[in-house]
């Protein structure tokens, strides 16, 4: 479909592989994908990045200059980030999100094109929205359907399978796309929390395979931010099978996910079981269970 699309998600959960993938799947595939990192954009030269400008219209413009929407006409969009877009920004978002219209900076005659919208952002902008730091109704533009990449650590079963590629992605180039990890090293990967996500999982075993001299590859080549927690924890679960260790890891997702919601929402129980989409009972038995004050 055509459909606005917003993801949502941690930095480094894989935002712009899933943009392209959807855009690769419509009837647009044989058109650009064109991404714009709206973070790193001032916000005096966002409108003539997205829209263009026309020669003359501002100092040092000796040329014309079409903008990401022309370039994009036909096919997708991507505006990552979105959530970091400024007030004025957002504005001449809108007017273009409404009507496929728009107006290159120092032009008067509007043009139109035919572009889908697809939007990315590590914030919660419903709650950006109710703090008045994004337009609700830029938020209901892009968000018809929204989608959620869950964090790397909620997701630990797709570790084997996201090392495996990128040994495969990784490897060629170094003679070494066959090699694999010790039964210990793959659980010091899935025992990690990756605060950077599949991107930080990606970095590591690219450091792993440049450090190798054989295979298969001990925790030893693992960098020293991924295994300097995990050798307890390794030895004690030494004998673990992967549904004990993955077992054990939801546990510490789960305590970690209820501490995190309860700073977000100051300690009110009631809208943390909310947000975490259980009873407020069920809520009070797992804290008394994990040991949470």
């Amino acid at each position: 479909t055509d459909t606005a699309v917003l993801i949502s998600g941690e930095s480094g959960t894989g935002k712009e592989l899933i943009a392209n993938a959807i855009h690769q799947h419509s009837s647009r595939r044989n058109k650009p994908f064109v991404p714009l990192n709206c973070g790193a954009l001032p916000e005096n030269i966002f409108e003539s990045e997205l829209f263009g400008h026309k020669k003359g219209a501002y100092t040092g413009a000796n040329s014309a200059k079409p903008g990401l929407v022309e370039r994009a006409d036909g096919g997708t969009l991507f505006l990552d980030e979105v959530g970091e877009m400024g007030p004025n920004a957002q504005v001449k978002l809108l007017r273009f999100a409404q009507s496929g219209e728009f107006i290159p900076v120092g032009g008067t005659d509007p043009r139109k094109v035919n572009v889908r919208l697809v939007a990315a952002s590590n914030r919660d902008l419903s709650k950006a929205v109710s703090e008045n730091r994004f337009r609700a109704d830029l938020f209901y533009r892009l968000n018809v359907v929204a989608m959620r990449l869950p964090p790397l650590r909620e997701r630990v079963e797709d570790i084997p399978l996201l090392v495996d590629h990128f040994i495969k992605k990784l490897g060629s180039g170094l003679g070494k796309e066959n090699y694999v990890f010790v039964a210990d090293a793959m659980k010091a990967l899935q025992l990690h929390s990756w605060p950077g996500n599949v991107r930080e999982l990606e970095n590591a075993v690219h450091s792993a395979l440049v450090v190798a001299t054989d295979t298969p590859m001990g925790a030893e080549t693992l960098p020293v931010s991924v295994r300097i927690e995990t050798p307890a924890k390794i030895e004690k679960l030494s004998g673990a099978t992967l549904q004990e260790l993955v077992s054990s890891h939801q546990e510490m997702v789960e305590k970690n996910a209820i501490i995190a919601a309860l700073k977000e929402f100051d300690g009110n129980r009631t809208r943390v079981a909310e947000s975490l989409g259980i009873g407020r009972n069920t809520l009070m038995r797992k804290m008394k269970r994990y040991n949470i004050s």
